[in-house]
């Protein structure tokens, strides 16, 4: 199996890095170098892809996987998901633990949806409307824009992230938030 290392980081999934912890000295990664070097002399970035250790995907937010076993805190977050499901890396960053939660089992309700809140003329409204809190989740976390500040230019206010500089359009970013006062206020329509 040949690995890829893109901007000098190898992304791995669980099950990757646990055959490669096995076998590391049988793999060769594909760069852009004169010679491949064997994958322990890379940094490498573990993908937490929501599944915990006995193969449940979506349930697992935990950002122990990124973390060294050899971590004093590993078994007291170990521990931590044995007696109540969760540890305490999932409190790090809340927000993104409720978005990863949520975004998958909203697109399930809205693909499964049979009804729709009063305040709604037809199922697609509420789809639609259901759409937009989807595309704000998604929007947040793809670009972690709980970190942001506006500075004034000549057309107003524009919005920048404060840990890449970037450029963020007001459009977008009023769309989310729009998406999440839909999501706010019809919270307790999210049934079937």
């Amino acid at each position: 199996m040949t690995l890829k290392v893109k901007n000098g980081v190898l992304t791995l999934s669980k099950e990757e890095v646990a055959t490669i912890v096995r076998e590391a000295a049988n793999y060769l990664i594909d760069v852009d170098e004169d010679e491949p070097r064997d994958v322990l002399s890379y940094p490498v970035e573990v993908e937490n892809d929501g599944i915990d250790v006995l193969g449940r995907k979506n349930v697992n937010f935990s950002l122990d996987c990124c973390a060294n076993v050899e971590d004093d805190r590993f078994d007291v977050w170990k521990k931590q998901r044995i007696e109540r499901g969760f540890d305490d890396t999932e409190l790090w960053n809340l927000y993104a633990t409720i978005m990863q939660f949520t975004i998958p089992r909203l697109k399930a309700f809205r693909d499964e949806v049979h009804g729709f809140p009063c305040s709604f003329e037809t199922i697609e409204e509420w789809k639609n409307t259901i759409d937009e809190m989807i595309w704000s989740m998604e929007w947040y976390m793809e670009k972690d824009n709980f970190d942001c500040e506006y500075v004034k230019d000549e057309k107003g206010n524009i919005m920048v992230d404060n840990l890449t500089g970037e450029m963020i359009p007001t459009e977008d970013h009023k769309r989310a938030k729009n998406g999440w006062k839909l999501f706010t206020e019809y919270f307790l329509g999210l049934w079937d």
